[in-house]
């Protein structure tokens, strides 16, 4: 079973191939922080990201993705250049049903 905030970070995560900025619309504008010093802050700063992440042609394997409350959490693998084909897993939380915060 699918959940609209599991499908939502599953097209963040998407959009990190494909660079379509309205992959970020998940994000919380008032809530969101951006950890990354080289990112600017809200959904702006982050399409930028993937759009220049994309160029690269990564591709993004979803492993799995489950929620707890407020949480989502993504195991992923990352095929790119940037990245040496790691597996990662990334935590989300949201906050009234739009990305606030990531880890």
């Amino acid at each position: 079973m699918t959940s609209k905030r599991k499908d939502q970070i599953c097209a963040l995560l998407k959009g990190i191939e494909t660079g379509d900025p309205a992959a970020v619309t998940v994000v919380n504008e008032e809530k969101y922080i951006q950890h990354n010093p080289q990112t600017h802050e809200g959904s702006e700063g982050l399409a930028a990201l993937f759009k220049r992440l994309s160029e690269t042609s990564p591709r993004v394997n979803i492993v799995r993705v489950f929620e707890d409350g407020d949480y989502v959490f993504a195991h992923t693998e990352y095929d790119s250049h940037a990245a040496n084909g790691k597996m990662t897993t990334a935590s989300f939380k949201t906050v009234t049903g739009s990305l606030a915060l990531s880890y």
